[in-house]
C-alpha cells in the first residue's frame, strides 16, 4: 500500500512536470506553517505551498487576507483570482457559499444542495470542492469558488468574472486549483 502510494505520488508529480512545461506557468512559493490533512494521508509541516500561475495572470496587490491576487489579461472583462486562507474552517462551505451567493443577488442554499452543485476534485493539498456562482439576471458578475480545508485552516480561490468570460477561464481555473501543492 505504501509502495503504490509513493508510486501514485511520482507519477502525479511527473505529470504536473509536463503540464507546467507545456503550458510554460511560472511558479509561485508561499511559505507556511501547516500540517495538512489529505483524508489518510499526512503531509509533514512546515511545508511550502506552491502553485503554477498560468502566463496570462498578473500579480496585483491584495488586501491583508490574499495570499496572492491576479489579474487575468487577454480577457475583455476585470476578471480577477485571489488566494486567502484562514484558520479554522472560516465559517465552512454553506456560510461561505452563500455569502458569495448573496454577492450577486442569488438565494441561499443548505448545505446538501450546495454540495448536489459543487464539482469534487483532489489535488496533492487534499480534497477540495468547486462552486460555480452565476445569475443570468446579473451577467456582469460571475464567481468560481474553490474552497480547501486543510487541518488547521481554510484555502480559498475565487475567481470573479462575467457570465461572457467564464467559460473562457474556467479551464484554467481548474486548472490553477489543481497545481496547489507542497
Amino acid at each position: 500500500m505504501y509502495i503504490k502510494l509513493i508510486f501514485f505520488s511520482v507519477v502525479l508529480v511527473f505529470s504536473f512536470l509536463i503540464v507546467n512545461t507545456i503550458n510554460d506557468f511560472n511558479i509561485h512559493n508561499l511559505e507556511t506553517k501547516k500540517t495538512v490533512i489529505n483524508e489518510k494521508k499526512r503531509i509533514p509541516s512546515n511545508s511550502n505551498i506552491i502553485w503554477d500561475i498560468p502566463k496570462n495572470w498578473s500579480e496585483i496587490p491584495g488586501n491583508d487576507f490574499s495570499l496572492a491576487v491576479y489579474k487575468i489579461m487577454d480577457i475583455e472583462s476585470n476578471s480577477e483570482v485571489s488566494n486567502t486562507q484562514f484558520p479554522g474552517k472560516a465559517g465552512g462551505i454553506e456560510n461561505n457559499v452563500n455569502r458569495w451567493r448573496r454577492q450577486i443577488g442569488l438565494a441561499e442554499l443548505n448545505e446538501n444542495e450546495i454540495l448536489d452543485d459543487a464539482v469534487i476534485n483532489y489535488n496533492q493539498l487534499g480534497k477540495y470542492t468547486v462552486h460555480k456562482i452565476i445569475n443570468i439576471k446579473k451577467p456582469e458578475l460571475a464567481f468560481l469558488g474553490m474552497i480547501l480545508f486543510l487541518d488547521d485552516n481554510a484555502l480559498f480561490v475565487k475567481l470573479k468574472t462575467t457570465i461572457t468570460d467564464l467559460p473562457t477561464i474556467e479551464p484554467v481555473f481548474y486548472k490553477f486549483c489543481q497545481s496547489l501543492r507542497i
